[in-house]
């Protein structure tokens, strides 16, 4: 079952390694560097390249050669990702440039005065994805775990850069991410969260996804469908050395009054538009799969 167990990746000292090499040596240091870690955890990461392998030879069947090398790229490109948010969070990433596709749904939704969710996965760079709106006039809110956002919040504060960007950190013993979703709703500001991980316990929807069921979460889009915001699905594709593509779909708005077996109907075809969604994501960037853990049902 894809049941993820809430742990991250990330750290301060990662952090600060990261920022000091790209301040002093650059992000082209970095990124060399990263062409040997790509191929030391394509060899030694055994869960994850076990799972990586399931993906790019089951889901896509790649031949032996193809699958081995894609793995190779999956994890470089990750590496990439994490490089950019750095660089980008702390202030550097002044040297990158954007391309924006539906930026206007956005600026749509807003319009109505309901607030927005933007709903992205671990598909490209989601994290960037929100940074990447500084031209919206909406304040930014990031939903990310709180093991996550300790990192990340203490990192932000040991360096100079500054961001416009709100973090609202998940914890599983507490519900007041909710209360910080609902109140950053109600102001008419942007939240955004990933729709294609969970803990133990979460609601979930099983969901036809490149050709075999897997499970998502329903909390996301029962969030929307309760304070009645409109939500668009958005993504930030890396392209190039320093080059992302931002796409955001046509908002979707949540039927209003409906009875509890028509709103259940209506969150599992939320999530179905949603995987529809991430899998034309994946068809055109298909090494840009960030999910390292068994995530097809068995």
């Amino acid at each position: 079952m894809s049941k993820w167990n809430g742990k991250s990746q990330a750290n301060v000292l990662g952090y600060q390694i990261l920022y000091y090499i790209m301040k002093y040596a650059g992000i082209g240091t970095v990124y060399f560097i990263l062409r040997f870690v790509a191929l030391y955890f394509l060899i030694f990461s055994r869960y994850a390249s076990k799972c990586q392998w399931y993906y790019f030879r089951k889901r896509w069947n790649q031949g032996i050669f193809k699958s081995i090398f894609s793995m190779y790229q999956n994890y470089y490109l990750f590496g990439q990702t994490l490089v950019d948010r750095v660089y980008m969070i702390s202030g550097m990433g002044k040297k990158f440039t954007f391309q924006f596709d539906g930026e206007e749904h956005i600026t749509n939704m807003l319009t109505q005065g309901k607030g927005a969710f933007l709903i992205s996965g671990h598909a490209g760079n989601w994290e960037i994805a929100g940074y990447l709106l500084h031209r919206i006039p909406a304040k930014i809110n990031i939903v990310i775990f709180e093991a996550e956002h300790e990192s990340v919040k203490t990192f932000l504060d040991g360096v100079k850069g500054k961001t416009h960007v709100n973090l609202i950190a998940v914890n599983n013993d507490s519900i007041d991410h909710i209360y910080k979703i609902n109140e950053a709703i109600e102001k008419n500001e942007i939240v955004c969260i990933h729709a294609d991980r969970f803990v133990a316990g979460s609601p979930t929807t099983d969901v036809d996804f490149l050709g075999a069921k897997a499970a998502f979460p329903t909390g996301p889009f029962i969030l929307t469908t309760r304070l009645n915001a409109p939500l668009s699905f958005v993504y930030a594709m890396k392209e190039g050395r320093k080059h992302y593509h931002f796409f955001a779909s046509e908002p979707i708005v949540a039927k209003s009054n409906l009875g509890k077996v028509e709103k259940q109907a209506e969150v599992h075809q939320l999530v179905k538009d949603y995987v529809h969604s991430l899998e034309n994501i994946l068809h055109a960037y298909p090494q840009q799969w960030f999910n390292y853990y068994q995530f097809w049902n068995k």
